[in-house]
């Protein structure tokens, strides 16, 4: 066979999976998103869905906002066993995702937006919309951790029983502001 024959097959053929995939997977807009999963949206060619499936990963629920990107996938005739699959709000996502990071986030709120970043080194973010971090492997923010905590709230009721006792004064001499000020004030560091 000449190349030139090859080559207008393979066109061909192409261009009839493009037809054949092209009735089967659409791209559409989320007009309106429902807290049990389904959703309403509109086809790129205008088609109309109504009450669409968004199909999502196990343990993952979203409800997108409206204008949110969508692939349909038409698993019927005229659409009727239509479901929805993927999406993406573009303004939302973050631009600034390191190679090798998995990020969960949610709509953007005054410019902020509330994120879960587990990072390609093995340190996990939880960002808040208000800008504020914690870093669960040992970043700027400490978590307390159970033994930390039992320790402190132990000062706290001894300081607080010996208080009763002497009024605001425990057996050290240190007035019970001071030794609440010190317990609240101390940092505790992730063991």
């Amino acid at each position: 066979m000449r190349p030139g024959i090859v080559a207008e097959i393979q066109r061909q053929v192409h261009r009839a999976s493009q037809r054949v995939l092209g009735g089967i997977v659409r791209r559409g807009l989320v007009a309106l998103a429902q807290a049990d999963g389904f959703i309403q949206a509109e086809g790129y060619e205008g088609e109309l869905f109504d009450e669409l499936e968004l199909w999502q990963g196990y343990g993952i629920a979203t409800r997108p906002p409206a204008g949110s990107e969508i692939l349909v996938l038409i698993a019927g005739p005229a659409g009727q066993s239509a479901v929805a699959i993927g999406g993406t709000s573009r303004a939302d996502r973050p631009t600034d995702i390191e190679q090798d990071e998995v990020r969960l986030y949610g709509v953007q709120v005054g410019g902020s937006q509330a994120a879960v970043r587990m990072r390609a080194d093995g340190d996990v973010d939880v960002d808040a919309a208000t800008g504020q971090t914690v870093n669960l492997t040992g970043g700027d923010e400490p978590i307390v951790l159970g033994t930390q905590l039992y320790n402190a709230l132990a000062a706290l009721a001894s300081a607080l029983a010996s208080a009763v006792t002497v009024p605001n004064i425990n057996a050290a001499g240190t007035s019970l502001t001071a030794a609440l000020g010190s317990i609240l004030s101390a940092k505790a560091k992730v063991g």
